[in-house]
């Protein structure tokens, strides 16, 4: 039968052959967003589904069901890494990497937003085939943007020294690119390809100081804290 008024739902619903009794069952799904208070791990946890008819009742069980919600591999590296530090600790490298700093002054003939803008989005993806061709692991640009470095902008870090015998050394470039390989040979030998003689070497005359040419270092790279 269908229920009478005030028992009447829509849809309508089959009523108890006992009219007088009526079993009325609440199912609350929660979702709730949870932030876990654990730095750097910042990510947003989605609980699972919780029926219940009291969120009081179940807030213990929340707890626990957060609580055995296993931490992503990537976190759980990432906590390692600075539970080591804080240790005292360095972390270890499956591999060696090499690096070669470059510092580099752009054309005195173009200003410097001509300069990173020729660099980053002309130059840049230009060297890349060849990059990937030799195998770099990773290659970095580093503006140094007049703005960032003028005298003043920045009170000193540390044992910085503005005032120093080389405090102007480094304003003198515009940029620094950084790569990191693994073997400087092979690196050295990347300088031979074709392609960067005939398409890179090209390219860097049209915004780098080639009569000052490039200052660089070379090292081997030790990450202290990598956070993924």
């Amino acid at each position: 039968m269908v229920c009478p008024p005030p028992f009447s739902l829509t849809p309508p619903t089959i009523c108890s052959i006992r009219p007088h009794i009526q079993l009325v069952s609440l199912q609350i799904t929660l979702s709730t967003p949870i932030f876990p208070l654990r730095f750097p791990s910042l990510n947003l946890l989605q609980s699972d589904n919780f029926h219940t008819s009291n969120m009081t009742d179940q807030q213990p069980a929340m707890t626990t069901a957060m609580a055995e919600q296993p931490e992503p591999p990537e976190e759980q590296h990432r906590d390692q890494q600075v539970d080591q530090l804080q240790e005292g600790k360095t972390p270890s490298e499956e591999t060696t990497l090499y690096t070669s700093i470059s510092f580099l002054k752009k054309r005195p003939d173009i200003t410097h937003a001509q300069f990173y803008h020729h660099w980053s989005t002309i130059h840049g993806p230009l060297a890349l085939p060849w990059m990937k061709r030799h195998k770099f692991r990773s290659y970095t640009q580093y503006h140094t943007l007049p703005s960032l470095n003028a005298p003043g902008t920045f009170s000193p870090i540390g044992p910085e020294n503005p005032d120093g015998q080389n405090a102007d050394i480094l304003r003198e470039y515009d940029g620094a690119a950084v790569v990191e390989v693994d073997s400087l040979e092979a690196f050295q030998k990347a300088f031979e390809d074709e392609y960067y003689k005939t398409v890179i070497a090209e390219d860097e005359k049209l915004f780098l100081d080639k009569e000052s040419g490039v200052l660089r270092t070379r090292a081997e790279a030790k990450k202290i804290l990598k956070l993924l």
